[in-house]
């Protein structure tokens, strides 16, 4: 079959496949970028609206956006990874990112509805704005396919127009009708950006399909040069440059041989025609550098000087400006013999030719010139005159198909001969299917025609279907085989299926045509190697062996492979079916070493066990035996239930056969079991149903739990005397983790059990202890040994309390620390109250020893203060002598001043108490405050009108208020505020639990606080102190507090004092209220009272310069005067003098026998005996108790000379009888 037409070169445009796959690869090379602008759309009109949307509704809306924009996300990365792939599998790629789209645009639609709720014409204005700018948007990331942008676009901007529409006045209106004109303005533009596009995509397809074609053109000619049976040179000017391989062969020579020689070189001297060699070449070569193929015959000698005949074909051809000449030169020897036997084959040709089974015709021109009888019958022709002439295009079934088929012969008649299928028609029309195989009948005169060979192949393509069908089944069933299938030929693999690529671990391209040894472990090697040589010796060995291989990755495998011989590829190949057996190997061998542990376990465990089959004992271990007592397989064929207690025969032969009725019987409980010789003891079984050789039976394990009963009651008894404990009991970890707490634990602490399991015990952790103390503790308790000492910790809520502890270890068996447990008691209680009782006790001590020294000092400032009257006395007023003596008199005031406060502290100064109103009081002081206290000070004055009555000394109250107000002042720097309140309180038992020395009650209370610089805790401690103070030297003595806290401890009341750094300070004192009223005293006139008599005193003191200045005083007033030193000199002295003596001045504080025994040792002698007391102590109640004793009068230290005479002239005129 031939033509003149030409085949016509690829324009290689892009096809619609090709252009939409380009499509579709564009629109999700942009899914990126449409993911992110989705996102950040929404969100920035989320955070537009969320002033005034729903914020729920904003959330559900942006996380719907977001759900929706990953999911585009997502696609675009799986598309990628599933590149490349065929054009309908393009075109639902292209539909789900289409879908995804609409979604994404309805949700920016559904946000109209959020738009709605605003109510804020703006607001909805930007939301129309910016959901049309992203229906803009979309046309450049969705421009590839008109659909995807249009299924965003359409919903999107469907709802901007719709809600302008709906909200229809003069503004939204019109605002409608422009959001109807854009969106069709963004379809216009949509679709010519999409024109534009594909037009873009054509060109770039096109260019690349024609690159393409270009490189494969290329790449043919360069196949054609190398696989070439002629000799192909290239030639500038006489000389080879180049060669094929076809001319090294044809010249037998190697290349560098042949290049740089000229053709004469390879020629003998002269041609056939008798010209010289070389000047004819070289005539040849000038006639083709003229630009004319030429063509011609040449006699060529090879390299071993033997001579052939050649066909030579000179093409001139161009590279740049450089002319070459292309050199073709075809062996014709054999052809040359050929046309000399060519006669004498004629006739036998034309006989085979008539004879052949294939159809074979002649054509020229695309007629039929000649056919063969077979071609006749193939085609249903009787004789030549019905074909002859006739165009071989109605051979064809279809102009399509002859053009195809024409194509394809015309290419493969130049290249070499091919096969070529097509469905031929025959004379009466009926159809078969047929090869061809066309040939030149003269390459070098393609105008001489074709010949054809024509087979009629539809039987053996109906048959080759069938074998296709066939093996696609056999190789399909092959490839999905659980079973990996191998076959091996000269030891090498030729074929895997996936199943055994997948066992080796290996891809099949590298595993074929690899020997299988290098995947087998290397001490299995030799021995599957030594089977396959057997096998194929013809041995009978088994078939199925298992061995181990050697994965890519190193993992080595178990497999078990079935054998065999099978014919391959005409020779003998070894066939293996491969089955992994690791795991089966592996549950194997797990299964063997279960069943040792199995029996080991039995054997050697602690509890008995034993197997009934009915009510049989078939099995009883060891220890089952030792523990009832019975020799080794005594109990075997023993009913089961003989074991248990009597009481408990009922229940296990119950239980035993619900169980083997596959009943559900509770597994686990504890019965009473019997040993041999009728001793019992506690024990828990565990029962489970089994089948004992097909026959229902039950498994037993039976634990002694004597010792456990035991333990768990001494547990129970433990754990109750924990949880009642008053001490809290915490239980930790080794790493510090509370396992358990006590309720006394979540009193203490205020945290529930709850809340304190799992934590560490730092929450308690209060701050007041440093690191060094808690790396102590760590560093005791973890080397084995207890810790005992203090905390002090934060309550739950923030309340601090102090706490004695005792943690101690809890070690294992193998001694490691399992635990450990902190026994606490809460000791805030008895510490504050320690504290407080050693407060107390320091107060008490410091005032006994201001009492002490108040004693002694008042005897001192008597003596100055006597002596230096009577010097007064003696010098006239306006002297010097009587100003300085004044002066010393002054000083001894003062210093008497100084020991009234001493003794107001030691609450030793006499009082005068009454009935008084607080109120009263408070409101006088003010007064006097006012014109004390610096006007940058304001007074603030509180007072409750039912503040009740106090029975209290006005004057000492006065005193507190004045000291307590002047501290005030001295704390406030500048300017500040003084506030003084006066209310009623009632003191529980908690509060003076809490606080030592107070007493339940009702309190009037006085309140004196400022917002002075305050105090921190060491000064609070100090500050009832006798002379503590903070101040500059010279401007306090210390003692202004103390004697506020005597004077309120002397009427049984209670101070208290709050104060912190910077923020101030409160004093609160607590007067009882008073429970009585007072007895008025009747007033006394004073008369003047003589000034000396002649009477005789006896004067008793221990202190000499006492005596002396009594003795002097009493003296000059003309009193006789006796002395005595000591209380039992005094008793001497009166009862050598009792009838002299009218009067005893005794000392109340005297070594060895004191004034109290020895003014009732007087009375006792004398009951009319006259005693005055003096001392330098003032306690009222040292001075009642005298008067009670018979004492007449109390005196105290200093008192002025003039104060003697006159009480001792009272005295003894029965004044003060």
């Amino acid at each position: 079959m031939t033509s003149d037409a030409s085949p016509k070169l690829s324009s290689h445009s892009a096809t619609p496949d090709e252009l939409f796959a380009a499509q579709t690869v564009q629109l999700y090379e942009h899914a990126d970028v449409a993911a992110c602008g989705v996102v950040g759309v929404a969100v920035f009109m989320a955070v537009m609206l969320w002033p005034l949307a729903p914020p729920l509704a904003l959330v559900l809306w942006l996380l719907a956006v977001a759900l929706l924009a990953a999911a585009l996300w997502l696609k675009g990365r799986e598309f990628f990874r599933q590149m490349p792939m065929a054009a309908d599998d393009m075109g639902t790629w292209a539909r789900d990112f289409a879908c995804i789209s609409a979604l994404c645009g309805t949700a920016y639609g559904s946000s109209g509805l959020l738009a709605l709720l605003v109510q804020s014409e703006t607001h909805q204005l930007v939301w129309g704005i910016i959901v049309g700018g992203i229906a803009a948007a979309a046309i450049t990331t969705h421009r590839a396919v008109w659909y995807a942008y249009f299924a965003f676009m359409l919903p999107a901007m469907t709802a901007v127009c719709g809600i302008f529409l709906y909200l229809s006045d003069w503004s939204y209106g019109p605002l409608g009708g422009i959001a109807c004109l854009y969106g069709l303005a963004l379809a216009g533009a949509g679709l010519l950006m999409h024109g534009s596009n594909n037009a873009s995509l054509n060109l770039r397809l096109t260019y690349e399909g024609r690159l393409n074609h270009l490189k494969q053109t290329e790449a043919r000619y360069q196949t054609l040069f190398k696989s070439s049976v002629d000799a192909i040179f290239v030639m500038r000017g006489d000389r080879f440059i180049e060669c094929n391989p076809a001319t090294l062969k044809m010249f037998g020579c190697t290349e560098d041989q042949i290049i740089g020689r000229t053709p004469f070189d390879f020629s003998p001297q002269r041609q056939p025609d008798g010209r010289d060699s070389r000047e004819k070449a070289l005539e040849m070569i000038g006639i083709a550098l003229k630009g004319r193929n030429h063509f011609f015959e040449w006699q060529h000698s090879r390299l071993d000087g033997s001579v052939f005949d050649t066909e030579v074909s000179l093409t001139p051809f161009k590279i740049g400006k450089e002319s070459l000449l292309l050199a073709t030169v075809r062996d014709i020897t054999t052809r040359q013999s050929a046309l000399r036997a060519l006669s004498e084959s004629e006739k036998m040709l034309q006989g085979i030719l008539s004879a052949s089974p294939i159809g074979i015709m002649h054509t020229r021109g695309g007629r039929i010139q000649w056919a063969n009888k077979a071609w006749e019958e193939m085609f249903g022709y009787r004789n030549a005159s019905e074909y002859l002439n006739m165009q071989t295009r109605f051979l064809c079934v279809s102009e399509d198909e002859y053009q195809q088929l024409h194509s394809a012969l015309y290419a493969s008649a130049r290249t070499g001969p091919a096969d070529h299928e097509a469905d031929m028609i025959r004379n009466d029309g009926s159809v078969f299917r047929g090869t061809v195989r066309m040939n030149f009948l003269d390459p070098g005169d393609p105008t001489r025609g074709t010949i054809s060979a024509i087979t009629d192949i539809t039987e053996r393509k109906r048959i080759e279907e069938s074998l296709r069908e066939s093996e696609e089944k056999y190789r399909v069933l092959i490839e999905k085989a659980l079973e990996g299938v191998v076959v091996a030929q000269d030891g090498k693999l030729r074929f895997v299926n996936r199943t055994a690529s997948e066992i080796i671990g290996y891809a099949p391209e590298e595993l074929l045509n690899h020997p299988f040894t290098e995947f087998i472990h290397p001490d299995d090697a030799a021995m599957v190697l030594d089977r396959h040589r057997r096998r194929l010796a013809g041995e009978q060995l088994a078939s199925r062996y298992a061995f181990r291989i050697v994965r890519k990755d190193g993992a080595v495998r178990w497999v078990e492979i079935d054998s065999g011989v099978v014919p391959w590829e005409g020779r003998s190949g070894a066939l293996f079916f491969m089955t992994d057996i690791t795991e089966r190997r592996l549950m194997e061998e797990q299964l063997r070493q279960s069943q040792q542990w199995y029996q080991s376990l039995v054997e050697n465990s602690f509890d008995g066990i034993f197997v009934q089959q009915g009510a049989k004992i078939i099995f009883a271990n060891a220890q089952l035996h030792r523990m009832l007592g019975y020799e080794q397989g005594e109990l075997e064929g023993v009913d089961h239930w003989l074991v248990y207690h009597p009481d408990y025969h009922d229940l296990t032969r119950s239980r035993a056969r619900a169980r083997m009725r596959g009943e559900q019987v509770e597994p686990r409980y504890e019965v009473l079991l019997q040993r041999k010789d009728g001793s019992t003891f506690y024990g828990e079984i565990s029962a489970k149903a089994i089948e004992v050789q097909g026959e229902p039976g039950v498994q037993v394990w039976v634990r002694d739990i004597t010792q456990r009963r035991k333990a768990e009651e001494v547990q129970r008894r433990l754990a109750t005397a924990i949880e009642q404990a008053a001490e809290a009991v915490v239980i930790t970890d080794p790493e510090g983790t509370i396992n358990y707490v006590n309720p006394a634990f979540e009193k203490i602490t205020q945290y529930s059990k709850e809340e304190a399991v799992g934590q560490n015990p730092r929450i308690l952790k209060s701050g007041k202890h440093d690191e060094a103390f808690y790396r102590n503790l760590w560093e005791t308790i973890t080397s084995g040994r207890p810790w005992t000492g203090s905390f002090i910790n934060r309550r739950k809520d923030g309340a601090l309390y102090r706490e004695d502890a005792t943690i101690s270890p809890v070690k294992s068996s193998s001694g490691a620390i399992v635990n450990y447990v902190a026994v606490k008691r809460d000791i805030t209680r008895e510490t504050e109250l320690q504290q407080q009782l050693l407060q107390a006790q320091k107060m008490e001590a410091v005032g006994t020893l201001a009492g002490g020294v108040a004693h002694d000092f008042n005897n001192l400032l008597q003596v100055v203060f006597g002596y230096t009257q009577m010097l007064m006395s003696k010098k006239p007023k306006d002297s010097a002598d009587w100003q300085s003596l004044s002066k010393i008199a002054s000083a001894a005031k003062r210093g008497a001043e100084l020991v009234k406060g001493l003794l107001a502290f030691s609450r030793r100064t006499p009082t005068s108490p009454q009935l008084m109103n607080l109120n009263m009081l408070v409101q006088e002081t003010k007064t006097l405050l006012e014109r004390t206290i610096p006007r940058m000070i304001r007074i603030d004055l509180k007072v409750e009108q039912d503040t009740p009555m106090i029975y209290a000394d006005p004057s000492q109250v006065e005193q507190i208020l004045m000291n307590l107000a002047l501290n005030a002042r001295d704390a406030i720097d500048e300017s500040g505020i003084l506030t003084i309140e006066t209310g009623m309180a009632e003191l529980d038992d908690e509060f003076c639990r809490k606080h030592l020395g107070a007493k339940p009650g009702r309190y009037a209370v006085l309140t004196v606080s400022d917002t002075g610089h305050g105090m921190d805790r060491e000064t609070l401690d100090h500050i009832f102190e006798p002379f503590y103070t903070t101040k500059e030297i010279g401007k306090g003595t210390g003692l202004g507090l103390a004697m506020v806290y005597g004077i309120v401890k002397q009427h049984d009341g209670y101070i208290t004092c709050e104060s912190a750094p910077g923020v101030g300070t409160t004093f609160r004192v607590f007067f009882p209220v008073a429970e009585r009223t007072q007895e008025e005293k009747p007033a006394v006139e004073k008369q003047a009272s003589p000034v000396g008599g002649t009477e005789t005193i006896l004067v008793v003191d221990d202190e000499d310069p006492v005596r002396n200045i009594m003795t002097d005083l009493l003296t000059q007033a003309g009193y006789k005067v006796l002395t005595a030193s000591s209380g039992r000199e005094a008793l001497e002295v009166y009862q050598s003098h009792q009838k002299e003596i009218s009067l005893v001045l005794l000392d109340l504080i005297m070594p060895e026998m004191g004034g109290k025994e020895c003014g009732r040792k007087l009375l006792s002698m004398d009951p009319n005996a006259t005693i005055v007391v003096c001392s330098g102590y003032t306690s009222e109640a040292l001075a009642r108790g005298y008067t009670v004793s018979g004492a007449k009068a109390f005196l105290e230290k200093p008192y002025e000379p003039v104060a003697l005479l006159d009480l001792i002239r009272k005295v003894l005129d029965g004044v003060e009888r």
